[in-house]
């Protein structure tokens, strides 16, 4: 093993570390019970979701300096995009939408469900949950989490005991054509206990 691989491996680890972290901290699962982490072994296939970047080399740089100023850069926000992709998987598992009621104050005024509240949305979208509900006794259990929905789709969930295994890895290599960096996240559950769903839509800005 050549210094650089070295050194590519061990920056790798804690990046899968650090992502493992944030799936059990910051995802729309972990607001909603609990996540566990299991280690990825070579025989396992991952499926899931995978990102792939390529970072162009910079001879004469160190590997570790290339990396963290890459990490500072939108293209090297892995760790957030892999949280949109974990809530995302949420948002596929969930029961199917019943009706979809304009939002505002009173969205939820009918949602009994106790605990923490996930609201799903576009991250853009999700500043105007924090905004109406902020100073309200509902404002405390909701819990915004970015994922990929249509713009001006919002859905809340609520339930208590969910539990969720992933499986997540961030590897990196170098070749000719630059540093390679693939980061993944599979969820190896099911959905085990009963969610309660509620949705709504943004109006369009006039």
């Amino acid at each position: 093993m050549t210094n650089a691989q070295g050194e590519l491996e061990t920056i790798a680890v804690s990046w899968t570390e650090e992502l493992g972290r944030a799936l059990q901290t910051r995802t729309a699962w972990s607001h909603l019970g609990n996540v566990d982490i299991v280690e990825h072994t070579g025989a396992a296939t991952l499926g899931g979701v995978i990102d792939r970047r390529l970072i162009k080399a910079e001879p004469g740089k160190p590997l570790r300096e290339v990396l963290e100023r890459w990490r500072g850069s939108s293209e090297g926000r892995i760790v957030d995009r892999m949280v949109v992709a974990a809530n995302t998987m949420l948002l596929k598992r969930l029961p199917p939408m019943r009706a979809s009621e304009p939002f505002g104050p009173d969205w939820l005024r009918d949602f009994e469900a106790k605990g923490p509240i996930v609201v799903l949305g576009a991250a853009a979208d999700l500043v105007h949950v924090v905004r109406i509900f902020r100073d309200t006794p509902l404002g405390a259990r909701l819990r915004p989490s970015a994922a990929d929905c249509k713009a001006g789709s919002l859905v809340a969930v609520a339930g208590e005991g969910l539990s969720a295994t992933m499986v997540c890895m961030v590897s990196l290599s170098l070749t000719p054509q630059g540093l390679h960096v693939v980061s993944v996240v599979d969820n190896k559950s099911r959905t085990n206990v009963k969610l309660a769903r509620a949705d709504a839509f943004l109006a369009p800005a006039r």
